[in-house]
């Protein structure tokens, strides 16, 4: 059984080694000349500091520049611009989702995230979905890991939302026990793309999985040789991390969340030093106030560029106070009052007002991975 993504509460200490943004300046007198020809002084002062040297033209140049460098030569590309809407003025608050609680068992739980390749002739009438849980029962009775086709239960079902969208809920349940650790949920969808897929297939490019890694296994097998399709685990890239940062920061709650801060892990690269990751945390509301001063239309779009200005301000504060060179690692963790997310393609959603919100975020990722999405960029 996969385990879950840890919680840090926010009065526990992080593992590694953690640094907080309000600690005491170091003396910075004996290393002007080096700290000048990293930063160099522009009239504008940084957000998070007023008085202090801001980030140099050239800095910037050399991160946009590596930027396009890596999205030049990565097979998926990222959009410059995604739609972040706020809780306040959230699609789902009106017509967008008939059954919210529909979702509500992806929430405050640790799911796998997977991108599907499209679904070759599919049939979600009633005997195609009765025909779908056969099928995945027997083959779950072939597999020496699960005995007789009598030990589980299945059931395949789609729901439908108001903008035409349906997702496909996969559920298998172990029938001599009650607990959760005798079964799997799982849930196949599309909240986001518009791509239209060629006949016969159908596009439902992301699956979130919770349950025994026995039945995960088994459940992903069945989906590639009903539906002629691949599904791989969904690694998440900084860039998909920063991404679900800001959609953390945006729709953080300050005054009911349980978790007030913002964690940020990251790898680094020299582990033979005896040090694996260091933590970072920032009080949620300073976080927030960062960013929203950083993006200007922090409610609904969000560029690309800003997220790099953000972390840009992040890594001059970090190299101004401690001398630790934070652009030479890799984040590889994020923790918001929101959701959780790691390179690893785990998350976890902290409140089911968050799951729908969440879920086209998702979904984005898995289309940029898609083979559909994929060729129509190549087109263009």
């Amino acid at each position: 059984m996969p385990e879950d993504i840890d919680t840090p509460d926010h009065d526990a200490s992080t593992p590694g080694t953690t640094v907080s943004p309000d600690s005491p300046g170091m003396d910075t007198t004996t290393s002007d000349t080096y700290r000048n020809t990293r930063f160099a002084a522009v009239p504008r002062a940084t957000p998070c500091e007023e008085g202090r040297t801001s980030l140099s033209a050239s800095r910037l140049n050399r991160t946009f520049q590596r930027s396009y460098l890596q999205r030049r030569y990565t097979p998926y590309r990222t959009p410059r611009i995604r739609k972040v809407v706020s809780s306040t003025a959230d699609r789902t608050n009106t017509s967008e989702v008939t059954e919210p609680a529909d979702y509500r068992g992806l929430a405050r739980c640790s799911l796998h995230v997977y991108h599907v390749t499209p679904l070759y002739r599919c049939r979600w009438d009633r005997a195609g979905l009765k025909q779908l849980s056969d099928g995945l029962t027997l083959h779950l009775a072939q597999l020496g890991t699960v005995g007789d086709s009598s030990m589980y239960r299945t059931a395949v079902a789609v729901k439908e939302n108001a903008d035409d969208r349906f997702a496909v809920e996969i559920i298998v349940k172990r029938k001599d026990t009650t607990g959760r650790a005798g079964s799997l949920y799982s849930v196949l969808c599309n909240m986001e793309g518009e791509e239209t897929p060629p006949e016969h297939f159908t596009l439902l490019p992301l699956l979130l999985m919770k349950g025994p890694v026995t039945l995960q296994n088994a459940v992903v097998r069945w989906l590639e040789q009903r539906f002629d399709c691949r599904v791989c685990t969904m690694f998440l890239q900084p860039c998909n991390l920063l991404w679900a940062m800001a959609l953390g920061l945006i729709r953080a709650d300050t005054h009911k969340a349980k978790q007030q801060t913002l964690d940020l892990h990251f790898d680094v690269p020299l582990k033979d030093v005896g040090l694996s990751k260091m933590s970072l945390e920032i009080p949620i509301k300073h976080a927030r106030s960062l960013f929203t001063s950083i993006a200007q239309d922090g409610e609904n779009d969000i560029q690309l560029e800003e997220l790099c200005l953000f972390r840009q301000v992040m890594e001059t504060h970090m190299f101004e106070y401690f001398r630790i060179h934070v652009d030479t690692m890799k984040l590889s963790l994020v923790a918001t009052p929101v959701l959780y997310a790691d390179k690893n393609g785990r998350l976890k959603i902290l409140s089911a007002d968050h799951v729908p919100a969440v879920l086209r975020m998702m979904t984005s990722f898995a289309l940029e991975r898609s083979p559909i999405t994929m060729c129509s960029l190549g087109s263009k």
